[in-house]
């Protein structure tokens, strides 16, 4: 039998400008993504790694979903921020409807997608719903993303997933830690 070796390389498709050099508010990541999925007729998720100083290093849109909906997958989200070396991640996706409250769904994922980057020590900073006319909701802004914390690994080996602080809600692991529906 053979084993293929394989080499894993990111391919730049193409650029955009960003008048700010960090992403250290949501109003200023919005201004960045925005451009990307303005008036969009479907959902779609967008990744931004960022470095330690919170400036971006990629942009991948990541899922296409449905007028209602889309499916997200943790792989998906953080293949680009382990090939680019992020530290931190910003997660965006729209609300065609224009209204960018969380549906509970929204919320479950957002903390599936934290608990799989803190696994991986590339850190949810935020996941913004982008609206209509320059509205916005960020989970940070609103407290529904915990901080990001050390040994946070140590926790879901420990009580079995079972996240019971007043985040996005409580997280059973059920052996999945693969996003899911937006």
């Amino acid at each position: 039998m053979k084993i293929p070796i394989v080499r894993l390389n990111m391919l730049k498709d193409k650029e955009i400008e960003f008048a700010g050099r960090r992403m250290s508010a949501p109003d200023a990541a919005v201004e960045c993504i925005r451009p990307l999925i303005d008036g969009a007729d479907r959902e779609y998720v967008i990744a931004c790694g960022v470095d330690s100083k919170h400036q971006p290093v990629y942009i991948e849109q990541v899922a296409i979903g449905t007028v209602s909906s889309c499916t997200v997958s943790a792989p998906e989200i953080f293949k680009a921020a382990l090939l680019s070396n992020a530290a931190g991640l910003f997660l965006f996706h729209n609300h065609p409807s224009g209204e960018p409250e969380p549906s509970q769904e929204d919320k479950d994922v957002t903390t599936r997608i934290r608990l799989s980057g803190e696994l991986i020590g590339i850190y949810l900073i935020d996941h913004i719903i982008i609206g209509d006319d320059g509205s916005y909701f960020s989970f940070r802004e609103n407290k529904l993303l915990k901080r990001c914390r050390k040994n946070s690994h140590k926790k879901i080996q420990k009580d079995g997933g079972k996240d019971n602080g007043n985040d996005a809600g409580e997280i059973q692991n059920d052996g999945q830690l693969d996003g899911g529906r937006l």
